[in-house]
């Protein structure tokens, strides 16, 4: 059932509790319409609001996720954005079968998304679920998304991580060795590293360079690339 959120002038919208394409620590992303046009509304408790987030959603790039609209009740804040139709880890595990650029055009996207990031001064957190393929409109386009966990560059290009952020299958050895030096910093490098991790596992449709589930986080602080002999 479609609960409407705001009516106000020329916005309207609203969206469906029954719908949810996706969850996170903070936030449930619902199927939506805003102003009669799908899109997909991630909703989150004004407590755990990241201001970074609120930056990096301000970005403009065809390669980066497009914030429509944006409206706070007196318990969360909702980010309207446009509405793709799946991501990468899906593609990778052959639950979607729509259209894709070539391979070489989705590394090339990815890429140049990235460096649009790091240029206005932001990292973030980097897995297959958090890039979107979208719509076709009319061609297919690949886009960074999921703010979440973003966190702003210092002029010197580094950032303070307050302990382990990102997930554990796409972080980069220097970043699991905050847990032993807590207040370390990390930098758009650590960006670099786990966006090979998700080009090898793109490319292989769905193997990891360092191996399966639980083996994965050791095997990345240990340098032992468990898929990559032979390639």
């Amino acid at each position: 059932m479609a609960e409407e959120l705001v009516t106000k002038g020329d916005h309207s919208l609203t969206f469906s509790r029954s719908l949810v394409l996706g969850s996170g620590t903070y936030g449930d992303v619902y199927g939506g319409k805003y102003n009669g046009k799908d899109v997909a509304i991630k909703r989150v408790q004004l407590r755990h609001i990241n201001l970074n987030e609120d930056q990096s959603l301000q970005l403009d790039h065809d390669n980066v996720v497009k914030l429509h609209h944006c409206r706070d009740n007196e318990d969360f804040r909702f980010y309207v954005l446009e509405r793709c139709a799946a991501n990468l880890e899906q593609f990778c595990k052959g639950d979607y079968e729509g259209p894709m650029p070539s391979d070489a055009e989705v590394l090339y996207q990815l890429a140049t998304g990235l460096e649009y990031i790091h240029a206005k001064r932001l990292h973030r957190d980097i897995k297959p679920e958090n890039i979107l393929i979208s719509e076709p409109d009319p061609n297919v386009q690949i886009k960074w998304a999921d703010f979440g966990l973003s966190k702003a560059l210092n002029i010197n290009g580094s950032c303070s991580m307050s302990g382990v952020r990102g997930t554990n299958n796409w972080i980069a050895p220097e970043i699991f060795r905050l847990r032993e030096n807590p207040g370390g910093r990390s930098s758009p490098s650590s960006d670099i590293f786990s966006t090979g991790l998700v080009f090898f596992y793109f490319l292989k449709r769905g193997v990891h360079p360092f191996g399966k589930d639980r083996e994965i986080e050791s095997n990345i602080q240990n340098k032992k690339q468990a898929n990559i002999h032979g390639i």
